[in-house]
Parts: C-alpha cells; sequence; structure tokens
C-alpha cells in the first residue's frame, strides 16, 4: 500500500491554533531531487510567514519527520487539518 501511495500521492497536513491564529503546514512530495519535507508557518490575516524545503531520503522519512511534527503540534495545542491529494 505505501508503494501505491509513494507512487502517485503527497502526504499534507495542516495545523491551526484558535488562539493566536496561527499556521503550520507540512507536506511531502517529490521534487527535482527526490523526496522533500515542505514546512510553511505563519498567522492568518497576514503575509508574513516562512517556508523551508528539507530533504528527505524516502518517502517513510518524510512521513516520520511529519509524525514528529504532529507531537510537536499537539504539545501547543494546534488542531489538525487533514488534507489529501486531489490530482
Amino acid at each position: 500500500r505505501m508503494n501505491s501511495i509513494e507512487n502517485n500521492h503527497f502526504c499534507r497536513f495542516r495545523w491551526e491554533n484558535p488562539e493566536n491564529l496561527r499556521y503550520y503546514e507540512a507536506h511531502v512530495g517529490r521534487d527535482l531531487f527526490g523526496w522533500c519535507l515542505t514546512l510553511i508557518w505563519g498567522r492568518k490575516g497576514t503575509e508574513l510567514g516562512q517556508i523551508k524545503h528539507c530533504p528527505c531520503l524516502s518517502f517513510e522519512d518524510g512521513h516520520f519527520k511529519i509524525m514528529n511534527i504532529m507531537k510537536q503540534r499537539k504539545r501547543k495545542k494546534y488542531l489538525l487539518k487533514v488534507e489529501e491529494n486531489r490530482g
């Protein structure tokens, strides 16, 4: 099952903190160099924010990194919103 996900989809997660309107996104996908974890964070209602790209060894490596991020976001009281690739 992981191979079909790996070949046809990417993982995307979004967390939002309703108290301070901050958001954090993480997605794993392929770029020209292989698998990449993209992190995006900022505050709703502003154009300020940042983006960071981190290379991953595989889809599984990126997914493992997202699971660690998920724990951090939960501790900081962010609510998880899950999106799936529609392409």
